[in-house]
């Protein structure tokens, strides 16, 4: 897979920094699940066995999650909505740094009457990694010299690196492990650096993100009413792809400052 900005700017929206951010979810938000009344389901329906979710956030484990705070909070959320599906409730917000994104009738659906005390710690989970990416691309961009300099060694690299290197820098980059990001942003500078790429600061605009018409943008209240009005997936054949395209207008609704 080659590592471009577009690419760059989806992994690395997954880093986070080194610093401490402390080790434990807020007290109050603890107790608070902790204080939940609700009891399992034990309905008929409920004794099938339901295939575990895979694939995204899914398949992360605490020791991919280098982040204190990040992995204390996601191991609070497992532990009080087994079987939540956590790609789906939270993996657009996550890549898109916007709490807005997440699914919230999806939650409500699985939570039933906890689900404000989980929304808040799903909430609490996107803020937090929100925080750990920005410091982190901070951090990147310094190492380079300016954002500019970082956008001009990712596009070198990409240019010249051989296809098995550019294998390896994507998979470092792709990792949801924030020292493996850092690594992999490291590996792309030295690359540019010992072949001249950064011996001058390049003039690089990024090109705009922005795609789309910008009357299609939602704002987030916009978002959050049409995903509760579409039809469930069981009745819906299109739900997919309907689902999809409200995530893909929310994201052009915070592009244009909705």
């Amino acid at each position: 897979m080659d590592v471009n900005n577009e690419g760059q700017g989806d992994a690395t929206e997954q880093a986070a920094t080194e610093q401490d951010m402390g080790a434990s979810p807020d007290p109050a938000l603890t107790n608070a699940v902790r204080s939940m009344d609700g009891q399992p389901n034990t309905s008929e329906d409920s004794l099938e066995e339901t295939p575990a979710p895979t694939g995204g956030l899914n398949d992360l484990t605490e020791s991919d999650i280098d982040d204190p705070q990040l992995r204390s909070l996601g191991t609070l959320l497992v532990n009080t909505v087994p079987g939540l599906d956590i790609e789906r409730a939270l993996g657009h917000a996550i890549s898109y740094m916007d709490e807005g994104l997440i699914d919230e009738r999806y939650i409500r659906e699985v939570a039933g009457k906890n689900s404000e005390a989980v929304l808040t710690l799903a909430t609490q989970i996107v803020q937090a990694s929100n925080a750990v990416t920005e410091s982190t691309l901070r951090g990147i961009h310094e190492s380079a010299g300016g954002e500019a300099n970082w956008d001009a060694a990712v596009s070198m690299f990409n240019k010249h690196a051989s296809k098995h290197m550019r294998a390896v820098a994507a998979e470092m980059l792709d990792s949801k492990n924030f020292a493996k990001i850092k690594d992999g942003a490291s590996f792309i500078l030295d690359y540019a650096r010992q072949n001249g790429g950064l011996t001058q600061r390049p003039e690089y605009q990024s090109p705009s993100s922005f795609q789309g018409d910008a009357s299609q943008a939602l704002s987030k209240s916009e978002f959050q009413q049409a995903l509760r009005a579409l039809k469930p997936e069981h009745m819906n054949p299109n739900w997919a792809q309907e689902r999809a395209e409200l995530f893909r207008r929310r994201t052009l609704g915070k592009q244009v400052g909705k």
